[in-house]
């Protein structure tokens, strides 16, 4: 098959546009890289810069938790013996016996004696709930 001149023209052109357009395109990615790369190397720059200041630090507290680690495991392993019986020390005494029937809040109205205390005493006409004493609510007192 014979191509006639005109053809051949056309297809020389048709071939010049194919390689401009890709010369263009593989310019066109050539920018976008160039831009892409410029923002990976200002992203590292800044990844680079809080590197510098945070491994120091991390190293700093590294060391910090391996010693407070260490002296806290050593004491474990050594007990601190108690100390013994001096006259020197003072001691502290309780001024009335514990009776072991008695509760632990009964002592507590010697500290606040206007605090509330829950009774377990059920009043006649009275609900399940228990009664507060001392309630700071003047709804529950009697009117004159």
């Amino acid at each position: 098959m014979r191509r006639s001149f005109k053809e051949i023209v056309e297809l020389v052109v048709f071939g010049l546009i194919a390689l401009l357009l890709a010369t263009g395109l593989i310019w066109l990615i050539g920018w976008v890289l160039g831009l892409v790369g410029i923002g990976l190397k200002f992203v590292a720059g800044i990844i680079w810069s809080l590197l510098r200041f945070l491994v120091p630090i991390a190293i700093v507290a590294g060391l910090a938790y391996a010693l407070v680690r260490f002296f806290l495991n050593r004491n474990k392993n050594n007990p601190i013996p108690a100390p013994e019986d001096d006259s020197s020390t003072s001691t502290i005494t309780a001024t009335e016996p514990v009776n072991e029937f008695s509760s632990a809040t009964d002592n507590l109205d010697s500290l606040n004696p206007k605090a509330p205390r829950e009774t377990n005493v059920v009043q006649k006409n009275s609900t399940l709930e228990p009664k507060l004493e001392n309630s700071l609510d003047d709804s529950n007192e009697k009117k004159s």
